[in-house]
């Protein structure tokens, strides 16, 4: 399989982050992660991140304020949102944002490498 440089994972519930963060071992050398999105949002200004993914609902910046803030600052990362809460009027909303996808918690992990994956090709291809 082959393994892409970043990604940055932010969410509050600490033992959902260390089980992203060792699935997403597989897919990239470097897993970040971070469970406020305010201090996200300071490493991810200041670093070159492949992917971002962040749960919506956190103390001190939540998922769509960091991807508004990284949008208006120029980072087009692709962004994953996801989510307990199964909102729908929040998922459309980050996507209007520029979150190229989002998933309601609990996910098919299998399924999430998958769209990754996909995600990441789609945005690092180059036109011929």
């Amino acid at each position: 399989m082959k393994k892409y440089n970043s990604c940055m994972l932010v969410d509050d519930e600490i033992d959902l982050l260390e089980t992203m963060k060792m699935g997403l071992e597989s897919v990239f050398e470097k897993v970040d992660t971070c469970s406020d999105g305010r201090q996200a949002y300071d490493i991810i200004t200041s670093n070159h991140y492949d992917l971002i993914v962040s749960d919506v609902q956190m103390p001190n910046m939540k998922g769509d304020e960091l991807l508004r803030s990284l949008r208006t600052k120029g980072i087009h990362t692709p962004f994953i949102c996801i989510s307990g809460n199964g909102d729908h009027a929040q998922m459309m909303e980050n996507k209007r944002q520029g979150a190229v996808d989002y998933m309601d918690k609990p996910f098919d992990f299998d399924l999430f490498i998958l769209k990754i994956q996909s995600m990441i090709e789609a945005h690092t291809k180059k036109p011929s």
